[in-house]
């Protein structure tokens, strides 16, 4: 893993922590594969004992709306949370209309 990968890793790992913040304690494991589209982590969500571990494949389209993130694939660890995730999550896009979101995916060369 180059220098340039460590630093983009750190950065989305922050940028998700701060934005899930309200429902994460810790994150302790976190990477971005954005070769293969994957996400993969390991956090302590607040109210539980054991960690939430996941892996999701995803797509970003570049629509006239803006950027959009597809999630394609997701796994957790939690069978409900799973659940959920599977009916709720998948196929949907989520807008990342934020022009400085859009800007730094570009400069982290995620998009």
């Amino acid at each position: 893993m180059s220098l340039f990968d460590k630093g983009r890793d750190l950065l989305a790992r922050q940028a998700i922590a701060y934005r899930l913040r309200r429902y994460i304690d810790r994150m302790t494991h976190f990477s971005l594969d954005s070769k293969e589209r994957q996400l993969r982590f390991s956090v302590d969500l607040k109210g539980e004992t054991e960690p939430l571990i996941g892996d999701i494949r995803y797509e970003l389209v570049q629509s006239s709306a803006g950027l959009e993130f597809n999630i394609t694939a997701i796994n957790l660890s939690k069978e409900w949370m799973n659940l959920a995730a599977q009916d709720f999550a998948v196929g949907q896009k989520f807008s990342l209309s934020d022009k400085r979101v859009e800007t730094l995916l570009k400069l982290l060369n995620v998009i």
